[in-house]
This record gives C-alpha cells, structure tokens and sequence, in this order.
C-alpha cells in the first residue's frame, strides 16, 4: 500500500484504487491472460495478412497481372501461397469461385478470432498508469508515466510476456530434439519472434485505420499501406526473437514480481 501523498493526480488517485482493489494474485492471472489472448490475435493476424496476400494473388490472376511463368520456383519448393495461385491458376471458373469462398471464409475466420481475442484482452482491468504508459504516442510521453510508477509498468510487461516466453519455450523444446542445443537457439527464437510479429501486426493494422473485425477494412489498409504494417510488424518481431534469446523469465518470479507490484 502506497503512503498517502498531499497532492494526487486523478491518474495517481485512479491507480492506487485499482491496486487496493485487486488482490496479487488476480492480478497475475489478469496479465497472463491478458497475455495469451494477445497471442491469440497474433496468431490470427499473421493467418489474416497470409490469407489476404493469396486473395490479392487471385485478382492478381483474375486480372491477367500473375501468370505462370511469375509463379515459376526455380526449382525450389513451392510456398503454400504459390502454389495455392498455381492451383488456381490451372482451376476452370467453378473451382475458382469455390477457393475464392474457402479463402474469404477463412479471412473472415481469422479477422473474428483477432478482433475477439483483442476485444477481450483490452476488457480485463488493468493498471491506469500502465495503460497510460503504453498508449503513450511520443518516448517523452512514456517516460513520464513510467517514472510515476515504473514497478506497475515493468510488472504489467513482464507478466503479459510471460505466456511468450512460454511459445518460445515449447518451440525451444522442439527445436532441441531437432537439433540439439542449436536447434534450440533457433527455435526459441522463431517461437518468440513470431509470436511478437503476429501480436505487433494487430497494432499495426490498428494503427493504419483497419477495422479488425471487418475484412474488407483489413485488405484496404494492407493494400494501401502493407509495406509499413509489415516493416513495423517484423520490427517488433525481431526485437521478440532477441528477447527471447536473453529472457528466461520463470513461473515462480513473474508471480513474485505480480506480488511486490502490488504489495509494496
């Protein structure tokens, strides 16, 4: 419990109702949710910029800009997306239409589960002064909440991450049988970064006007502003990647580190 100050800000006032408010242990699994739900969106994000990059290879095709010699691999193996434009490609009109539904339906499938998992993730209750630090637009901005109350700030981070690490973990896991401790290097890499692109590409549709549980918003945005959702996005993607490499955050402090945020 803080000391009472002489002067508070609505925002201090705010903050120190919320921690009187939530038990520790509330809190911990509110991040960690919090934390799995936003992988949830990362992982349909990713699904929805593949799916929409094959439905613009269709018009592509459709509008004679894609043949075959463009889909050749050189003798390497063929991407899903290509050769889901080859097939297409090769397909009479009646098949077309049929991949053409299958492929907006999964769109529209994914578009449901980013916007749902996000939807929820932003509902559960969390630290005022936290949330004000990371909606912060400028790094001036975001200092000046942490500075206010940087234990809040660097627990709600840490904690929502913890469920990361934990991809990152298993794809390690993976990784290890494959190929020994190398493997491991490697697959712990590729399960946080990936995790930490697709959850980075939500903000970054977000953040070019896409509405997320409007596929044709979605396809708008990318098409108008692809270049710079995926560059953010892979950005963010590999700063995960390097993370996991040097954070090994485990169950037992990332609850000792919910407990002294709360109770200090």
């Amino acid at each position: 419990m803080r000391q009472p100050t002489e002067y508070k800000s609505d925002l201090e006032i705010k903050q120190e109702a919320y921690e009187d408010g939530t038990p520790w242990y509330q809190y911990v699994y509110d991040r960690l949710k919090t934390g799995t739900l936003r992988i949830g969106a990362g992982m349909d994000a990713t699904e929805i910029l593949a799916t929409a990059k094959v439905l613009d290879g269709f018009d592509d095709v459709k509008n004679g800009k894609l043949s075959k010699k463009d889909l050749h691999s050189d003798g390497h193996v063929a991407s899903a997306k290509v050769s889901r434009l080859r097939r297409y490609l090769r397909a009479e009109p009646d098949e077309r239409k049929e991949m053409e539904i299958e492929m907006g339906e999964k769109l529209a499938s994914a578009v449901q589960g980013a916007w749902q998992s996000t939807a929820e993730a932003d509902a559960i209750p969390s630290s005022p002064i936290t949330r004000a630090a990371l909606g912060a637009e400028t790094i001036g901005e975001f200092w000046e909440y942490f500075e206010k109350d940087p234990m809040a700030v660097i627990g709600h981070y840490v904690l929502e991450n913890g469920p990361k690490e934990a991809v990152a973990a298993a794809h390690a896991a993976v990784g290890s049988l494959m190929a020994g401790p190398a493997g491991a290097a490697v697959g712990r890499g590729l399960g946080g970064g990936s995790s930490a692109y697709g959850i980075a590409l939500v903000d970054e549709l977000k953040s070019h006007g896409a509405i997320l549980n409007d596929p044709k918003s979605i396809r708008d945005a990318l098409a108008k502003h692809g270049k710079d959702i995926r560059l953010g996005a892979l950005k963010s993607g590999v700063i995960g990647a390097v993370e996991s490499h040097v954070k090994a955050t485990g169950l037992k402090k990332v609850i000792q580190i919910g407990h002294s945020t709360l109770k200090r």
